[in-house]
């Protein structure tokens, strides 16, 4: 225990001031440069329990023009008392006192993290009791006047007490797994996109089954806890975020606050802190561990087990079967951290990239979110998606996860995914002709029985002189053929096999009479607008999401419009060019109106292109 008596003696040596540089240096080079703190030891006050306080926000201004490109800083200036800590659970007793007639309402920051909220009547002495939940060696205190932070205020700071809560071994151990959308845990209306957080209890618990439920001790609606007789899971990932961005949410506290020895906490950031255009998430490789330190010390001063794991593979190819291993620079700075630190580390960047050079171009986008038209309910226009993992994807890389962990931390189970050297051929399958009044017209559908142990399944589509028309593949047992414009073949051929990452089946094969045409031309539209990752908690007045369409081909350059739902008033909130499609596009808008999104593009000629309506929801 810490007890502070400041009225008897001024433990000078524990406080300082912060002030702010008078302008930031704004956007250098893409990168937005907020204002630097001047930190000064403080100056002897009149009293010696007197605590001033301050602080302001601002906007970092638009880059290029894009309002979605601001982020609001807040910068805390004045007194500060800061003590040597462990990152661990602390009960945190203040004595202060108002010295003003007025009364005052106040909000406790620790960390730069706002803790609690409380009122003072004039010349009250309260005693203020907090828990909390470090993530650094250290805890930075100071106070905000929660009516108008530019107000600032004063109070008389007497004394402080600062009890460490000894933590006990939970009964069951928990994996904890503190990522961003592609570990995260996805529901019904986002199938097939998965997150490898949600599948790896299919590989540590034993009987490939969990009781799944709702995270009561998290903000987030899709963390979900997966439990077993002997382990469970918490996927506390969620989708957007950041190293940084996770932490100033105060969800690493979430997990700091049920965090307890022997435990696991797996860590794996990269993908959203490269995003230099998003000030509030973005953290420069260079600064990437900073963050990275405030996981990994929560799990060891808790007697935690931190795991380190490298971002995975994007689906990027330089050739047919070389893909450049993703967010390389954050992975390199994990691997030496890890190194020098003795600390586990599992590297999924690399061995997710050795699995997807393995499969090559075509047979990789299996692993992705990268559906055909029509395939899926939820993704009815199919979608184009180079970072998120559909099922396939997201269950190979719970299991280069769950068979590392198992190496790293032998304890925990491993239940390796049967291997099947050899594939049977796809049996019954069969081509039926749907006929239905919609503006697709007549289609096929084909379906097969499910082959053990395969991944995925090849459909190749030919004619009557057997040239190949078109190839696709699917993660299901069922294919929809929609044809194409100006298609028109007497008979077609479609040969099914199956794969997995080893082996291919011999393949089935039917066909059928085609005398049928696609009677509404796809090809002038843009397919696959999807809005995903929508948040309305996170920025009180905000709604922010991400979304993602498939590239026409002969688009040169998209916009991005936002339609107020009441009026139909238009608002371009973004310009896309054709090579950046595949990235990520995250923006933001106020919250008190409905809107949604369109997406256009004009070709070389000056024709342009429509994507269909969709809701932010």
């Amino acid at each position: 225990m810490n007890n502070f008596n400041f009225e008897e003696k001024p433990y000078a040596d524990l406080f300082f001031t912060r002030s702010y540089s008078k302008k930031s240096a704004g956007w250098v080079k893409g990168v937005y440069q907020p204002r630097t703190p001047i930190i000064r030891k403080r100056s002897q006050p009149d009293s010696l329990v007197k605590f001033t306080f301050s602080g302001f926000e601002e906007e970092s201004g638009a880059l290029n023009g894009d309002e979605l490109t601001v982020g609001k800083f807040r910068y805390l200036q004045g007194d500060f008392l800061q003590v040597s800590t462990q990152a661990v659970n602390y009960s945190l007793k203040v004595t202060l006192y108002n010295p003003s007639k007025q009364k005052i309402k106040l909000t406790l920051v620790i960390n730069d993290l706002d803790e609690c909220t409380f009122t003072m009547q004039g010349h009250e002495t309260k005693q203020l009791v907090q828990d909390v939940y470090l993530s650094q060696r250290k805890m930075t205190l100071t106070f905000i006047n929660a009516a108008d932070i530019e107000a600032g205020g004063s109070i008389e700071l007497l004394a402080m007490d600062l009890f460490k809560n000894e933590l006990t071994e939970a009964t069951v151990p928990h994996i904890y797994i503190a990522s961003d959308s592609t570990a995260q845990t996805y529901g019904e209306k986002q199938f097939p996109q998965a997150g490898w957080g949600e599948l790896l209890y299919y590989y540590l618990f034993p009987h490939r089954d969990a009781v799944i439920t709702p995270d009561k001790n998290s903000s987030y609606e899709y963390s979900r806890v997966y439990s077993s007789g002997d382990l469970i899971i918490n996927n506390k990932s969620i989708g957007g975020r950041s190293s940084k961005s996770f932490i100033l949410e105060n969800k690493l506290r979430q997990i700091n606050k049920t965090l307890r020895p022997k435990d696991y906490l797996l860590i794996q950031w990269g993908d959203n802190d490269a995003t230099s255009i998003r000030p509030l998430r973005y953290v420069a490789a260079e600064k990437f561990i900073a963050y990275i330190k405030q996981y990994v010390e929560s799990a060891l001063d808790r007697g935690a087990i931190p795991v380190l794991i490298t971002p995975p593979q994007r689906y990027s190819f330089k050739t047919e079967t070389e893909a450049a291993i993703s967010f390389d620079a954050y992975r390199q700075k994990l691997l030496q951290y890890a190194k020098e630190n003795h600390l586990r580390c599992i590297d999924l960047g690399l061995k997710s990239n050795q699995l997807l050079n393995k499969l090559g171009r075509f047979n990789g986008r299996s692993l992705y979110m990268k559906l055909p038209y029509g395939q899926y309910e939820n993704y009815a226009e199919g979608i184009d998606d180079a970072t998120h993992f559909r099922k396939n994807g997201a269950l190979h890389l719970a299991g280069i996860v769950a068979k590392d962990l198992h190496e790293l931390c032998p304890e925990i189970p491993y239940y390796a995914k049967p291997i099947f050297k050899q594939l049977q051929q796809p049996e019954q399958l069969l081509a039926t002709v749907v006929d239905k009044d919609i503006a697709d017209g007549k289609y096929v559908r084909l379906s097969w029985q499910l082959v053990p142990g395969a991944d995925y399944y090849v459909i190749t589509k030919k004619d009557q002189d057997n040239k190949i028309i078109s190839q696709v593949l699917s993660t299901k047992n069922i294919y929809l053929d929609f044809p194409q414009n100006n298609q028109y073949h007497k008979l077609v051929i479609y040969e099914v096999a199956a794969h997995n990452d080893i082996t291919t089946s011999e393949s089935n094969t039917v066909s059928l009479y085609y005398p049928f045409k696609w009677k509404n031309d796809k090809q002038n539209s843009i397919l696959g607008l999807n809005i995903y990752e929508v948040d309305k908690t996170t920025i009180s007045d905000k709604i922010s999401f991400n979304i993602r369409f498939t590239e026409n081909p002969a688009v040169q350059k998209y916009k991005v419009i936002l339609i107020d739902s009441a009026i139909g008033q238009q608002l371009v909130i973004d310009e896309i060019p054709q090579k950046e499609v595949a990235e990520l596009h995250s923006y933001s808008i106020n919250k008190e109106k409905a809107w949604d999104v369109l997406i256009t593009g004009q070709d070389c000629k000056g024709n342009t292109y429509y994507s269909s309506k969709q809701q932010i929801k």
